[in-house]
């Protein structure tokens, strides 16, 4: 029998459901076992958004791990640190702000300002 599953709505469960009637009570149950077990399955299964999603680390992570020269932690880093900066020739081992600096992890950490849309702009 094909299973359909359309957004968390199982036919298959469903029409095992409808005729319970008409089946003997040890197919019906041995059946909707079955399915029971095939959806717990799926649930156990996690997927990538699971793992990245897992903890603030394991998403920042994941972005810092993405080959990109510009990305919103660097913006909102230099909005933070760089505007007012009085540091010379920061631009490398100099950064007083060096742990914060290109890390995603902090970024994570930030309060959300501007409705969301800050590190956008």
């Amino acid at each position: 029998m094909e299973r359909m599953t359309q957004r968390g709505f199982n036919f298959d469960r469903d029409f095992v459901a409808s005729h319970l009637q008409s089946w003997p009570i040890a197919q019906a149950l041995k059946k909707l076992q079955e399915i029971e077990d095939a959806m717990e399955d799926r649930e156990l299964r996690p997927t990538y958004f699971d793992q990245i999603t897992a903890s603030r680390e394991a998403l920042a992570e994941f972005l810092a791990s993405i080959p990109a020269l510009d990305t919103p932690w660097d913006k909102v880093f230099q909005r933070t640190y760089c505007a007012d900066c009085s540091a010379e020739n920061c631009d490398a081992e100099n950064c007083p702000h060096q742990a914060e600096r290109n890390s995603p992890t902090w970024f994570l950490a930030q309060e959300v300002a501007d409705g969301g849309n800050d590190p956008l702009r």
